[in-house]
Formats: structure tokens, sequence, C-alpha cells
């Protein structure tokens, strides 16, 4: 029974306790939350500007070191015209990517390599 009684007396003392607390009226609560609000807007707004900025930037960065850009767009390409056996032309180049020269293979060739 002694548990009980310190566990009474714990919880009468917690409630004493919160009598205590100066409650913030529903006014004081609004205000906080707006300013809550508005301050992540404004740090939202400022971190996708940088993701922007930095995106922008880095894809400066790359396009500025591929000299020749790609050597194909897949989007000129229809389906038909991965399925033809004739030669085709591949942009190889060095292990630093440097001195593209072209080659002439065929599909064949390709498989057997595989």
């Amino acid at each position: 029974m002694n548990i009980f009684r310190k566990l009474f007396s714990y919880l009468r003392g917690a409630r004493q306790e919160l009598k205590k607390i100066n409650w913030p009226t529903s006014k004081e609560v609004f205000q906080k939350t707006v300013v809550v609000i508005l301050f992540s807007a404004v740090i939202t707004a400022a971190l996708g500007g940088f993701d922007v900025l930095f995106n922008r930037a880095v894809l400066a960065l790359i396009a500025s070191q591929s000299s020749s850009g790609p050597a194909f767009n897949i989007e000129d390409f229809s389906p038909e015209d991965f399925g033809t056996q004739e030669p085709i032309q591949i942009e190889v180049g060095d292990a630093e990517g440097l001195s593209p020269a072209v080659e002439e293979v065929t599909l064949e060739e390709v498989e057997a390599e595989e």
C-alpha cells in the first residue's frame, strides 16, 4: 500500500505544478504559429533557390567540360533502328575520354564480344 500512497502523492504534486504554469493565450499561440509558418516558408524558398542555383551551376560545369556533347541522342532513333544488321557508328575514346574516334561495328560483332 505504501507504493500507492507515493504514486498519489507524486500525481498530486504534478497537478499543483501544472497549475503554476503561465499558459499562453490563444492569441499568443496564433501569433507564434504564424511566425513559425512564415519562417518555414522563407527558409524553404531560400533552400529551393540555392538548389536551383547549384543545379544550374553543376549543369553548366558539366556542359563546359564536354566539348563535343553526347555522341547521340536516343530520341533521334526509332525502335526499328535497333533491329538492323547494318554497320552503325560508335564514338569511342581513350580512358580519359580524349581523342574520340569513330568505328563501324555490326550488331553481330557486338554480340560476339559479349
